[in-house]
């Protein structure tokens, strides 16, 4: 399971299409139902901007629940002789608009709406639907909990509508910011330890006392200035690829990030398993085509333990009541070993490198919006899953947490989840002025998640990360007056002279 050159810098471009996706809390409203045999609430979805409810089911009214659910509720005729004096209204999601629902159910004197619906539940909108005119209030339901609702018991049902409150703070962020941050620091010294053993190794062959390794040079990825450029050209060609064949990329990503986190997996535990005293098993020579001796037998046990736990999440990838924790197993080796692979030779190639992804992560968050028929980012649609995809899978270069705190989605549609791009992670990044690069990294990742939270929408974490880390190197290097050699890296890199 080694690697090379090539295979590298493809299984990175991959890692980086991926963005920082927060779903807000969407308008998410319990209906409380009461009959003879018990009481169960319902998750409907409503409009704060149109209705109005309460947040404590004490303070809530409660109506009579007058199921019509086979009628549309369009037209006057609609409306019995006696009306809906005092009741809560169930009817079918028709042609008409929403505020003419209301419009009738307000004229036959009902206190409350529910639009029973067959699709998802969407949050009622539109620019008929006004607060003057919407005296009631008004929400989508499923027509499953419709039909369960006759489970409740004989007789008159009584309901009541109950606003459930937004939490202010989400501490899954806590999770990711500590899982974006560790895999960082230990990528970062795992890949400065391999640079100084590199570097020994080769100030010995410059004394003629040994030689570099050949697999170690394969194993290790220099972007260049003229890299940098083909690297943010090839991710911006992916992205747009994925933009119009979503669903057909998105298998060969899944596909991708199985073999590319095996391997890192592989990697990680290699130093670990090198170390048990099986090494000095007999290797016996073989006749085979590229291979003149067989590979050691505890090398061949991880290689397969971790092709079997990539195999073992590709299969249960769609259960979310664990899937997720394996997924960011996965992904932290795969980080891990991109960033201990990758290095730029110089903060010239840093600073090319950087800013380009800096362009390319604002444009397709923030300019691509106008360009698109949806008024939806690129990045964002691509991280979220298209809107028109018929495949109901999700590109997985992400770590995903579950929410911790007792909102609305939580309870109304199962698994939601904080997510984080893998390119926000893997990020080639100055490692001389370490301690500095992983404490800029941790305030950028930090700003992201409070501008996250100030306007509620998905942030490009490179427009925060990437100002940090960069200013903060040069700050640190023209204050050592090591700039130059920052900027070049000759003297970082020289040989100590006897």
């Amino acid at each position: 399971m080694g690697s090379a050159r090539p295979s590298l810098l493809c299984v990175y471009a991959f890692a980086v299409l991926s963005t920082l996706p927060f779903p807000a809390d969407a308008d998410f409203a319990l209906l409380n139902v009461q009959g003879n045999y018990s009481i169960q609430s319902y998750c409907v979805m409503y409009n704060h901007m149109l209705s109005h409810l309460p947040t404590d089911l004490h303070t809530a009214h409660m109506y009579q629940l007058q199921n019509l659910s086979w009628l549309e509720l369009c037209e006057p005729g609609d409306i019995p002789a006696r009306g809906f004096p005092n009741t809560m209204l169930l009817v079918k999601r028709g042609k008409c608009t929403f505020a003419r629902k209301a419009e009738l159910a307000v004229h036959g004197g009902a206190h409350g709406l529910l639009v029973v619906s067959h699709d998802p539940l969407v949050t009622p909108s539109g620019s008929d639907l006004m607060p003057d005119n919407m005296s009631i209030p008004l929400a989508l339901i499923r027509q499953q909990d419709v039909i369960n609702m006759s489970q409740l018991g004989k007789g008159s049902l009584w309901a009541a509508l109950v606003a459930m409150p937004k939490s202010t703070f989400n501490w899954s962020v806590l999770i990711i910011f500590a899982l974006a941050v560790g895999t960082v620091v230990l990528g970062g010294y795992w890949s400065g330890l391999c640079d100084v053993e590199m570097k020994k190794r080769k100030c010995k062959q410059e004394d003629g006392e040994g030689k570099l390794d050949n697999k170690e040079k394969e194993d290790t990825l220099d972007i260049s200035t003229s890299t940098a450029v083909i690297f943010v050209l090839m991710l911006s060609t992916i992205l747009v690829l994925l933009y119009f064949f979503y669903d057909y990329l998105v298998y060969v990503l899944i596909v991708l990030f199985c073999l590319a986190s095996a391997m890192g997996l592989y990697k990680c535990l290699l130093p670990l398993v090198d170390r048990l005293p099986l090494k000095t098993c007999i290797i016996s020579t073989t006749s085979l085509p590229f291979m003149h001796k067989l590979p050691q037998p505890q090398l061949i046990v991880l290689a397969a333990a971790c092709l079997s736990l990539a195999a073992t999440w590709f299969v249960f990838r769609h259960d979310d009541r664990w899937a997720w924790a394996l997924q960011d197993l996965l992904g932290m080796a795969f980080c891990l070993n991109m960033i201990q692979a990758v290095r730029i030779p110089n903060f010239k190639g840093c600073l090319i490198l950087l800013s380009f992804l800096f362009i390319y992560d604002v444009f397709f968050v923030f300019i691509t919006p106008f360009l698109t028929k949806s008024g939806e980012s690129i990045m964002t649609q691509i991280a979220t899953r298209p809107s028109n995809s018929t495949s109901k899978e999700m590109i997985p270069l992400l770590f995903k947490i579950p929410t911790l705190h007792l909102s609305s989605p939580t309870l109304c549609q199962g698994f939601t989840f904080s997510m984080l791009g893998f390119g926000d992670v893997g990020l080639p990044a100055p490692k001389i002025y370490f301690i500095f690069s992983v404490i800029s990294y941790a305030v950028g990742l930090m700003l992201t998640f409070v501008a996250l939270m100030l306007m509620q929408m998905g942030q490009p974490a490179l427009l925060y990360i990437v100002p940090c880390m960069l200013l903060t190197c040069t700050i640190v290097a023209c204050i050592r007056r090591e700039l130059s050699m920052f900027w070049s890296n000759t003297k970082f890199t020289a040989c100590a002279q006897h």
